[in-house]
């Protein structure tokens, strides 16, 4: 009778969520479906009133929407756009929360400008998924500025070029940061008319921003790579800096297992409360709480025990994958050595995984045009694996 009790109450309690869920994006939809405005990030041009949440015009920021618009017809250009609004020194729209958090007042980036140039809030429209309904608020932009500017945004979309950059994946992506930027380093190419192509490393903060904003945008993909893998074949005729590579992650491997045993004890102890919790509200309940939130209380526990329980099957995973990998000295030393003759011989996704493993992040500087290649000492214990699986192949 009380896990039948528990059931009945677990099962409304779910369905309570579930209607309340689907009143608020019923009522949601109604009010976009009225042209009204039902929160979010205040945009720029236009202010939110308390009382209802109305929108209404800022003028001068109105003035800064309209030039924007205008100046995206002249330019064709999201980059050249940035530099310009740069240059007058407008950012994107700022804004305080209700506990005084200032959110909002950066400059702008492709992402930020395209985001504006295609928000039809701007001609007095609201959007509520695929649909879009005439809104309560006052227009901004007139109706043939709005539709020769997306005009021209879908004509200079049509390239394709994110698909295009994506067919050629650099060795080194995700690993390359630009350190004047403090930006990732994204691999591109270009084609030239006798077919030839060339690789490059494109600084993210470049590509959003403009070239002008990094002292070396791009580098070239060949040779950055080259340098780091030459790197890796050093540690190959460096015995005593392998063995100093492997006491690091041998010590990294104690202080995480160190770090996940304390996690682990620190889920039982909830999983402990938390099942003792759930126990007496189900055999002695409150009688000062009603049926509804007696039910929500079940429901918060339930849910909180599963969590913590799938969280500690993940972590007694990783503490027993740190115990019966132990990384030795002896089979690091000779898969490096075996390195510089397998490299040659991988296929390219295999070679990307090596470089995972073994580097941890590579830093390129272009003010002093110096390159930092960062080891990850948890790696080289897997890379036997790898590169004598690589050695056994035909």
């Amino acid at each position: 009778m009380g896990r039948l009790m528990l059931n009945v109450l677990l099962s409304f309690a779910q369905f309570e969520r579930e209607i309340i869920s689907e009143r608020t994006r019923d009522k949601i939809a109604a009010a976009r479906r009225q042209g009204k405005w039902v929160g979010g990030m205040p945009l720029l041009g236009y202010d939110v009133t308390s009382p209802g949440s109305r929108l209404t015009l800022n003028e001068s920021e109105a003035a800064q929407v309209r030039a924007i618009f205008d100046l995206y017809l002249q330019e064709r250009s999201l980059i050249r756009v940035i530099a310009e609004l740069d240059q007058r020194g407008w950012n994107s729209k700022k804004w305080t929360t209700r506990v005084g958090t200032i959110r909002g007042g950066r400059p702008f980036t492709k992402a930020m400008l395209h985001k504006l140039l295609t928000n039809v809030t701007y001609i007095g429209k609201v959007r509520h998924k695929h649909d879009v309904h005439d809104g309560e608020h006052e227009a901004i932009v007139a109706p043939d500025v709005w539709q020769r500017t997306q005009a021209s945004l879908q004509k200079n979309g049509r390239t394709g070029g994110r698909d295009v950059r994506n067919e050629f994946t650099g060795l080194l992506r995700g690993l390359l940061r630009c350190l004047a930027c403090n930006s990732a380093m994204t691999p591109s190419h270009s084609k030239k008319k006798d077919g030839r192509r060339y690789r490059y490393y494109i600084c993210c903060h470049a590509q959003k921003r403009g070239w002008q904003n990094c002292p070396c945008p791009s580098v070239p993909a060949e040779e950055m790579e080259k340098f780091v893998v030459d790197q890796i074949r050093g540690i190959g005729r460096q015995p005593q800096l392998i063995r100093d590579i492997v006491d690091s992650a041998q010590q990294q491997s104690r202080a995480q297992s160190v770090a996940i045993e304390s996690e682990q004890a620190e889920l039982r102890r909830n999983l402990s409360k938390w099942n003792t919790a759930l126990r007496n509200a189900t055999t002695i309940p409150d009688p000062a709480i009603d049926t509804a939130t007696h039910s929500r209380v079940l429901a918060d526990l339930q849910d909180q025990i599963r969590n913590a329980e799938q969280q500690l099957t993940r972590v007694t995973q990783s503490l027993a994958g740190l115990r019966t990998t132990p990384i030795c000295i002896r089979q690091a030393e000779a898969a490096m050595l075996e390195f510089d003759a397998v490299w040659n011989t991988l296929a390219t996704r295999e070679q990307r995984r090596i470089l995972e493993l073994l580097v941890d992040r590579v830093d390129f500087n272009g003010d002093k045009g110096t390159v930092a290649v960062t080891f990850n000492p948890d790696g080289i214990g897997q890379i036997d694996l790898i590169v004598s699986n690589a050695g056994a192949q035909p």
